[in-house]
């Protein structure tokens, strides 16, 4: 980490206001990664302090979008070998990236003690710090708990395929009915038709008001643009380019309506870090 960024990480503590952002998804291929960095960014353009943590191992998806190589990951930590100051990636686009480099059960696999430096540091990280935007992989498992219970905000990231609606619809249920109670927000992505996916997200949130008794934070629709396939190859984030004028102004709608957010209480910072990484 350059000095000059490892210095802003000393400056004022924001614990009780840092807000987690989970982005997740029922099923793979429907540009969780690609929400997580732009939001991320987008989150950096009112001038927020972010970190991007991409839970999601095993792929780097987020280290390609960003155009950037960790040269030191999480496990490096666990391991010893580094500080978790050290473990940040600093981007050209004013946010943090913090890489697992394992997977999700190896961290939980580390002993108590371990896992008990890693709540008090990442505590001590991730309080000058207004946002965590917490890159999933797909899914849910009881080792993902502790980002659940910990999240402020989860985006649920679809396609309009049938398939992935009623992933969707299933993974959303269980967490529900599971006792998970971030502000849930929908994100309709890559639809060839805006009218047909606004009616499609409609049709979406009318099952979850009524069979679920879910109320959508928000919804925000995505349409194909092939400029964000260009952004990835040349892995500059579309948010950064703002060539994809409309999922850029719809990114940074989502980003604008998670700032704005009234503050919630909730539960003390220390207990959520902790349910994080499965201690206590």
């Amino acid at each position: 980490m350059r000095k000059d960024q490892a210095a802003g990480l000393k400056k004022s503590a924001r614990t009780d206001n840092t807000e987690i952002i989970v982005c997740s998804g029922g099923k793979g291929g429907v540009g969780k990664s690609l929400l997580s960095t732009n939001l991320a960014l987008a989150l950096a353009q009112f001038d927020k302090r972010v970190l991007l943590f991409d839970a999601d191992v095993g792929f780097a998806n987020d280290e390609l979008l960003l155009g950037v190589s960790a040269i030191r990951t999480l496990k490096d930590y666990l391991k010893g070998k580094a500080d978790l100051e050290d473990v940040l990636t600093p981007t050209k686009y004013g946010i943090w990236l913090l890489s697992g480099g394992m997977d999700v059960e190896d961290i939980l696999a580390f002993s108590f003690e371990s896992k008990h430096r890693l709540v008090a540091d990442f505590l001590r990280v991730v309080a000058k710090m207004d946002y965590v935007v917490v890159d999933t992989p797909a899914g849910f498992s009881e080792h993902l708990r502790g980002f659940f219970e910990a999240a402020d905000h989860l985006f649920a990231i679809t396609t309009s395929e049938s398939t992935s609606l009623m992933n969707t619809y299933t993974y959303l249920k269980y967490l529900v009915l599971n006792g998970f109670e971030p502000q849930y927000h929908l994100v309709v992505n890559m639809v060839r038709d805006l009218e047909e996916g606004k009616r499609t997200a409609d049709r979406l949130k009318q099952v979850f008001q009524r069979f679920v008794g879910l109320e959508l934070s928000g919804i925000y629709i995505i349409k194909y643009d092939s400029t964000v396939k260009k952004s990835v190859i040349a892995q500059r984030p579309f948010v950064a380019e703002k060539t994809a004028r409309q999922p850029y102004f719809t990114v940074m709608r989502a980003a604008a309506s998670v700032v704005k957010t009234e503050y919630r209480e909730k539960l003390n910072f220390f207990e959520r870090m902790k349910k994080l990484f499965g201690v206590g």
